[in-house]
């Protein structure tokens, strides 16, 4: 029985030349892998993350002057309900968890104030972070933490990951 996507794509239209370039070259090589319970995040009515990854691989192309690939955003069962995975070409190359439910306070050394929280690790430097209530954001901004939606955080580290295999990306295979 298929889950929430069985595939499911950003929404592309070949409305523009690049839109039509990008699909007869079939850039499909990008997958975002979500545990069942990121799926919320990319559900039109709670989540975010269908708009916000357009946005990423915009600013990534715009940034580094490359065409990114679709990412293409997949439920699979197998990984932990609040975990992903970034795969390139079939191989995963970068993962994290996340706490839908939560915000993540990322301590960037400006804190003056512990909060409490669960601890966690921001995925792309490593920083030390908590998720937090949402009731908590303001005290944890007076405090000097630096605050996030889920979907941000995951945005965030999709980016840097697309940064980071720009080249891997951008190869072409011959056969």
């Amino acid at each position: 029985e298929p889950g929430f996507s069985q595939q499911h794509p950003e929404m592309v239209s070949a409305e523009s030349p690049e839109d039509a370039l990008e699909q007869s070259l079939h850039l499909d090589r990008l997958r975002l892998e979500i545990g069942i319970g990121l799926v919320k995040l990319a559900t039109a009515d709670q989540g975010d993350l269908l708009r916000r990854i357009p946005l990423v691989r915009s600013q990534v192309a715009a940034e580094l002057g490359i065409a990114v690939p679709r990412v293409r955003v997949q439920d699979n069962p197998r990984l932990a309900p609040s975990a992903y995975r970034i795969l390139l070409e079939e191989a995963p190359i970068a993962s994290w968890e996340l706490t839908c439910d939560r915000l993540l306070a990322i301590d960037s050394g400006q804190v003056t104030k512990p909060v409490p929280g669960t601890a966690a690790k921001e995925p792309v430097y490593g920083l030390p972070g908590l998720w937090i209530m949402p009731g908590q954001r303001e005290q944890a901004e007076m405090h000097g933490y630096l605050v996030c939606e889920p979907g941000a955080a995951l945005a965030v580290h999709l980016q840097h990951v697309l940064k980071e295999n720009a080249a891997e990306m951008c190869s072409v295979d011959h056969p």
